[in-house]
């Protein structure tokens, strides 16, 4: 290798282990229901990092996400997901309308896990709907309740991931309006996505 090609190799590595995940093979996304106003993205099919521990990891829709990470970079998360897509304002035929200062915000999201078994059993409950939150316009997080007669599907929100399975839900909640940043917290990580229109 030439005097040249090390200082590539070197900031190629960089790259990868700031960025903190990648994909190898992109499927499509299920784009149907969608609506203007809404941020969608193609799935990836697997993520590879953070190696590290706590901190806010700023995402956006399509872009991979992992826990449970090894510190070897290259190699998969325990569990892997992917916020696909966010509509504020969503669609949804619920007894209960939203307060005037509410909506109904949509996400979707898909996670599957890299092996048969989780190496870390933590990794199939962390997406649950308890660990995610909104921010308001004045920064106040809210918790989110779900209306499930809107959404379809319930794994990883409403139930754990299975070890060995790919799960995918769409998820309508109670959201504040406007809504300014999608939110999951695990342990001492927080990764955020901007909800469309927020800006």
């Amino acid at each position: 290798m030439t005097s040249t090609g090390v200082p590539c190799v070197l900031a190629a590595i960089a790259v990868v282990a700031v960025a903190g995940c990648g994909s190898a093979d992109v499927p499509e996304a299920d784009t149907s229901g969608q609506s203007t106003g809404s941020s969608t993205a193609p799935a990836p099919s697997q993520a590879f990092g953070p190696t590290y521990a706590e901190g806010v990891i700023e995402k956006k829709v399509g872009e991979p996400a992992g826990l449970n990470c090894p510190d070897d970079s290259e190699k998969p998360c325990d569990l892997n997901f992917t916020v696909t897509a966010i509509q504020p304002g969503a669609p949804c035929d619920a007894a209960e309308r939203p307060g005037p200062d509410q909506q109904f915000l949509r996400f979707d999201i898909e996670a599957f896990s890299s092996n048969k078994t989780f190496e870390f059993p933590d990794s199939a409950d962390a997406l649950i709907l308890r660990n995610w939150t909104v921010d308001g316009a004045d920064g106040t997080l809210h918790d989110l309740v779900a209306d499930p007669e809107c959404g379809d599907g319930t794994a990883p929100i409403g139930e754990p991931v299975a070890a060995g399975t790919r799960v995918h839900a769409r998820i309508v909640v109670r959201a504040p309006k406007p809504a300014k940043m999608l939110r999951l917290s695990w342990l001492e990580l927080k990764w955020e996505w901007p909800v469309p229109g927020s800006d």
